[in-house]
């Protein structure tokens, strides 16, 4: 992904378990974005679907408080809308939820590393 006006920030898929988790990292200015995106079983047989972020590196004391609350800000919107996605599209995998929400946490990382 390529903030505007800056350089591309690679992302790496670093961990992945089918119908579990996978995890991003994102590398920049010696901090790792590092993102868990989790499947659990949730009530009545539905999917429970959990984001955590964990920012390292130096500097993430100062930077991390600045930078993740601008990343995960519209996290609740993201799980709202896969939410309605997958009431609309009864058997899509979980996995493909996790994919369309990493689409929009590509987009909010860019923009919070933007200018």
């Amino acid at each position: 992904m390529t903030p505007d006006g800056q350089d591309p920030v690679h992302l790496l898929v670093a961990e992945a378990t089918v119908n579990e988790l996978f995890v991003d990292e994102a590398r920049f200015d010696g901090l790792l974005l590092r993102t868990i995106h989790r499947l659990g079983q949730g009530e009545r047989g539905h999917t429970r679907v959990t984001y955590r972020m964990e920012i390292t590196g130096t500097g993430a004391n100062q930077l991390g408080p600045q930078i993740g609350p601008a990343i995960t800000a519209d996290w609740p919107e993201t799980m709202a809308a896969l939410v309605k996605l997958a009431q609309g599209l009864m058997g899509v995998s979980p996995g493909f939820l996790l994919w369309h929400a990493t689409l929009r946490w590509q987009r909010d990382i860019a923009a919070a590393l933007g200018p």
